[in-house]
């Protein structure tokens, strides 16, 4: 092969991969259960929210605990999925999968929230 016709294919394939034809990826994130995100979570004021709000905003809670008459805790579990991948053509492809569980508490006495955490 001559070096003309190994230079141009050089700057073709060269062109290809700056050009992104040859090199691609994404990445996905998939959430199961109760997610409750922070600007929610931070919405919620002590002493103030409501039994009534919490529901309408939150839906129902994974699990409901009642410590004493008029006092409960509120359990809000997600599973969260995020999956990335990417490629070279020919050379390389590779992905990763991450996994992480979450929880958000919610503890109110007479239906009106006391203190919110995540656990």
């Amino acid at each position: 092969m001559s070096i003309r016709k190994s230079l141009c294919i050089g700057t073709i394939t060269l062109s290809m991969l700056t050009t992104g034809c040859l090199v691609g990826g994404g990445s996905t994130t998939r959430r199961e259960g109760n997610y409750v995100s922070q600007s929610t979570l931070s919405n919620i004021e002590t002493g103030k929210t409501t039994k009534a709000w919490i529901v309408a905003t939150l839906g129902e809670p994974t699990t409901k605990i009642v410590l004493e008459p008029g006092h409960e805790l509120w359990k809000y579990s997600y599973k969260e999925t995020k999956e990335s991948g990417g490629f070279v053509f020919l050379l390389y492809a590779g992905g990763d999968t991450k996994i992480a569980d979450g929880t958000v508490f919610v503890e109110m006495q007479n239906s009106i929230v006391t203190k919110t955490w995540r656990g």
